[in-house]
């Protein structure tokens, strides 16, 4: 090789190294800072109900949902700020609580970061008071109330007992034509007819005082043979004698309790006197028992002590 060839090798070299070690040395270059990801911003605000429509006094919990411009979604419901278009209808606390207040129509609005969502609420009416048949227990010919009397819708599940005032109230009835039957110590068995519609009716029942015949010791007839009777097959099985006597009954009382005693005198005198003697039976001698079909349709509560 030449002296002018080595000569430009050499230079050539230095050249290479003086580059590189200016750059490794890192004196005259800047590294670059990387820029940070911009901020997502809010796009919109959604706010979603529980559905179904309130009646007043009721609430329901609204909740806000926050769009964000990088796609994703924030819930934002404890930080953004409600309100009621119609206060007089519902009102909301700052946790999207809304409260109905009465029927009608309000938009409730969730603000977040200057960007307001919305969604309606729908108050629906108070369902209407529920309807009764309603009425007044009296003595018959008298104002006299009569508190503690059992009514029953015949043929139906419904009853209700009377109060001191005589009042009664029965729910539910469906409309058309019902007997009502009202039992009440003391008293015979009264019926009346009632038409109801739309569950509504207003029926006052009267009640005869039961008679209880032969004078105090209330024998319904004494020792003279007469008085109402009753079938024997007409006593329940498992009939309860009051003072503990023993079976078989032999007269049914005014209140429905059960005598099994062996004379007349003094029989039910503490329970109303005498309603009907039990035929055949020791004290209905010189009595005609009536047609059991006739007695089973009078109501006598069983086991009355």
């Amino acid at each position: 090789m030449s002296k002018k060839v080595r000569v430009l090798v050499a230079l050539v070299a230095c050249t290479l190294v003086v580059s590189s070690c200016g750059s490794d040395g890192g004196g005259s270059s800047t590294p670059t800072t990387p820029t940070p990801p911009a901020t997502p911003t809010v796009t919109g605000v959604t706010v979603v109900g529980p559905g179904g429509t309130p009646t007043p006094g009721q609430t329901a919990q609204f909740t806000a949902t926050a769009a964000l411009s990088n796609g994703t979604t924030q819930a934002v419901t404890s930080q953004a700020t409600w309100q009621s278009s119609n206060t007089g209808i519902a009102t909301v606390t700052s946790s999207g609580l809304v409260t109905a207040v009465a029927a009608g129509q309000a938009e409730i609005r969730a603000t977040y970061q200057n960007m307001t969502g919305t969604a309606g609420v729908s108050v629906a009416s108070p369902p209407p008071p529920a309807q009764a048949l309603t009425g007044v227990v009296r003595e018959e010919g008298t104002t006299t109330v009569v508190g503690g009397a059992t009514i029953v819708v015949k043929d139906t599940a419904f009853s209700a007992t009377s109060d001191s005032s005589g009042r009664y109230s029965i729910t539910g009835v469906a409309s058309g034509n019902h007997t009502l039957r009202a039992t009440a110590s003391g008293f015979d068995l009264a019926e009346r007819t009632v038409t109801v519609v739309g569950g509504s009716a207003t029926a006052d029942i009267s009640m005869k005082r039961t008679s209880t015949g032969g004078g105090g010791s209330g024998g319904g007839g004494g020792g003279s043979g007469s008085g109402s009777t009753c079938a024997a097959s007409s006593i329940p099985a498992n009939a309860t004698c009051i003072g503990n006597g023993t079976p078989p009954v032999t007269a049914v009382c005014s209140d429905g309790a059960y005598s099994c005693s062996q004379n007349r005198s003094g029989t039910c005198s503490t329970h109303g006197g005498v309603k009907c003697w039990v035929c055949p039976g020791v004290l209905c001698n010189g009595l005609t028992a009536p047609d059991p079909a006739a007695w089973l349709s009078m109501s006598v509560a069983p086991g009355r002590r």
